[in-house]
């Protein structure tokens, strides 16, 4: 028969504030007798179970060990992005939205429940090695992958510096099974790209048509995204452009923030996007009237790599009708996640509270179960689909680039580093058709 025995009050002090603090929220709720006696008992025995496996476990467990556990567990039952953040997990987030980061340089979602890469960045060491957007992950470090939230994975693919992580994925283009070891390396996040280097290894945001017509690729959301697209757009007017492609596919999103101030780039009044919680409250952000390009035309390409902000900054300039958006339909990721740092515990929680709304009333974010309705994500006027195998020799021309000097050729008798682009191609002759 198993001894049982009170546990002491330093090792189970985390349970006791959590349980408290539970406590507290639910006696600030409507009299609710039922549905009180069942949370209070699931969380008796959490701490039942704590006080078992400290007195008997064979090894010595460390304080706060089952409650950091049962934190994540709760968590990832919600949904995939949210979770909980350990002291340094929230340091690495935090570097991460300010663009620097130890890393390997992907982002993972889900794809029909499978762990995705849902972009590599282009001068990473991942991309390097081949792992590119679309690619399933099987499995990391020889762990399986299939039962771990977004947070999750990306702390197993983030590593230690110095230490290679061994990814086993399957390819998007072939369905081949492969595994690569990829040293995670300091990395400083360029989201802002243009068409091709320039010989003193500049992006030039100008692309080489007949007609002047703007690129600028947007790969992710950090604090210096705004300020620094703001600055390629300049010298896009500067180069009397008459047409602007914004490029954001296999955009994973990031900061929407970012997204909202590029938006008004481009607009002058309405409302941008707006957030709705579970209980139909809703915030608006607004355009002012301090743009940079009211009338410069625009087609933003999309596909289904491009994920909430780039959703939420393609689906604005749509629903304005201040863009044609060309490419396929985007990944439907359109929740809204904030953190809340705990008082108990040098800790925090990623927690989705919101969706976002579009400005003609579109839910962005793909639920379970809506993948045969389509009623999700941002839908191109122009649908232009690429092959996989296409996809993947667009990535890696990308990789190419930022080795050397190069970029979107629109001939046939192109260089090896520089391939044919046919959402590219389809977006130029819209602009052009506009003169």
């Amino acid at each position: 028969m198993l001894e049982t025995q009170k546990p002491r009050s330093k090792q189970s002090w985390a349970w006791v504030v959590m349980f408290g603090l539970i406590a507290v929220m639910l006696m600030r709720l409507p009299p609710m007798a039922a549905e009180q006696d069942t949370v209070f008992g699931a969380f008796r025995a959490l701490v039942e179970v704590d006080a078992i496996a400290r007195q008997q476990f064979v090894e010595p467990i460390k304080d706060n060990h089952f409650v950091e556990g049962a934190l994540r567990g709760m968590m990832y039952r919600l949904d995939p992005y949210s979770g909980f953040l350990n002291k340094a997990e929230l340091a690495q987030l935090q570097h991460h939205n300010e663009g620097a980061y130890m890393g390997i340089g992907i982002d993972v979602g889900f794809v029909h429940d499978k762990p995705t890469v849902i972009a590599a960045s282009s001068d990473g060491p991942a991309a390097r090695a081949g792992i590119l957007a679309g690619d399933t992950i099987l499995s990391i470090n020889c762990t399986r992958v299939h039962n771990k939230s977004v947070l999750e994975l990306q702390a197993l693919l983030r590593g230690e510096k110095g230490k290679p992580v061994t990814i086993t994925i399957r390819e998007l283009d072939n369905g081949e099974k492969r595994t690569a070891q990829v040293t995670p390396e300091s990395i400083n996040i360029e989201t802002v790209r243009g068409s091709h280097r320039t010989d003193d290894g500049q992006w030039s945001f100008m692309m080489d048509t007949p007609a002047p017509v703007g690129y600028i690729r947007i790969s992710n959301f950090v604090r210096t995204t705004g300020t620094n697209f703001a600055a390629a757009l300049r010298e896009v007017l500067a180069a009397d452009a008459e047409g602007l492609i914004i490029d954001m596919r296999f955009n994973p999103g990031g900061l929407f923030t970012q997204a909202i101030h590029i938006a008004d780039y481009f607009l002058s009044e309405g409302v941008i996007v707006s957030t709705v919680t579970r209980r139909l409250a809703t915030h608006d952000f607004h355009a002012t009237t301090e743009t940079l390009a009211p009338m410069l035309p625009l087609v933003v390409l999309v596909n289904q790599g491009s994920a909430s902000a780039a959703e939420v900054l393609a689906g604005a300039l749509q629903d304005h009708e201040r863009a044609t958006i060309v490419g396929t339909q985007s990944f439907g990721k359109g929740s809204v996640q904030h953190l809340i740092h705990l008082q108990s515990m040098d800790a925090a929680i990623k927690l989705t509270t919101a969706y976002y709304r579009l400005p003609k009333g579109r839910i962005v974010h793909r639920h379970p179960g809506s993948e045969n309705s389509g009623d999700w994500g941002v839908m191109p006027n122009i649908v232009v689909k690429l092959s996989d195998a296409e996809s993947r020799a667009i990535q890696l021309s990308w990789v190419e680039a930022e080795k050397m000097a190069g970029g979107f050729n629109m001939q046939d008798d192109q260089p090896k580093a520089v391939i044919r682009d046919r959402q590219i191609a389809r977006a130029i002759q819209v602009l052009t058709q506009h003169q």
